[in-house]
């Protein structure tokens, strides 16, 4: 019988695996785990809701990623902000070859603060930051 770790306590290990230098782990494998906190930050970025004098401003780190890569809903009082990136690595050498693949998606919702005119929303993304803009009610 083999043993299934939950997806939660996976999570905690990796987490865990990620504060270790990635030279503890020999050369190869210390180069796969260099990657990995870039796709746990996808995975979890973080996001920031903060009110400033008449506006609501939601702001997301995403990097690494494109605006294309970006998709952003809104269903009333509910703002889900979600992407997916990809990237393929590949190096041929005469008597070798290294292909490396990774993938990782998110998906974030947050309750926009009482007040918050939905209608207004204006976006911008520049250098991998994501700001989304709504009025407040005055």
């Amino acid at each position: 019988m083999k043993t299934m770790h939950s997806p939660k306590r996976t999570h905690r290990i990796a987490r865990h695996m990620s504060l270790l230098p990635a030279s503890s782990f020999g050369s190869e494998f210390g180069h796969m785990l260099s990657g990995f906190g870039l796709f746990r930050a996808l995975q979890e970025p973080a996001l920031d809701v903060t009110r400033k004098n008449d506006k609501v401003i939601v702001r997301m780190e995403v990097p690494g990623m494109e605006e294309k890569d970006i998709r952003v809903r809104q269903h009333r009082d509910l703002l889900t902000i979600s992407g997916e990136k990809s990237s393929r690595r590949e190096i041929k050498k005469r008597n070798s070859y290294y292909c490396e693949t990774r993938s990782g998606e998110f998906e974030r919702t947050v309750r926009l603060p009482e007040g918050t005119q939905h209608e207004t929303k204006k976006t911008h993304f520049k250098n991998g930051v994501l700001t989304i803009e709504f009025r407040k009610r005055k």
